[in-house]
């Protein structure tokens, strides 16, 4: 169970980085016109609505809410399986 477990860390990680690289290329190459990355930056509730992007950005955006669902749920599971895992013993 503890493979498990370590194998759902790194899938976490692994949807992590894939939703931190799709917000950074959200901000950098999809941005709304007139809207600078200090805008994004501050309102960092932006990122969850895909209305605040180009419409070029809408797939994207879809990528990075699905990673961010991966992540939350792998992440909980492998927090779950470790806790069972080591109170077992």
């Amino acid at each position: 169970m503890l493979l498990i477990a370590q194998l759902m860390f790194g899938f976490a990680g692994l949807c992590w980085l894939v939703a931190a690289g799709s917000a950074l290329m959200l901000s950098l190459n999809h941005r709304q016109e007139g809207r600078g990355l200090f805008w994004y930056a501050v309102n960092g509730y932006a990122f969850y609505m895909a209305s605040n992007f180009a419409d070029t950005g809408a797939v994207l955006h879809k990528r990075m809410m699905w990673s961010m669902a991966g992540f939350v749920v792998s992440g909980g599971l492998a927090a779950a399986l470790m806790f069972l895992t080591v109170n077992a013993a």
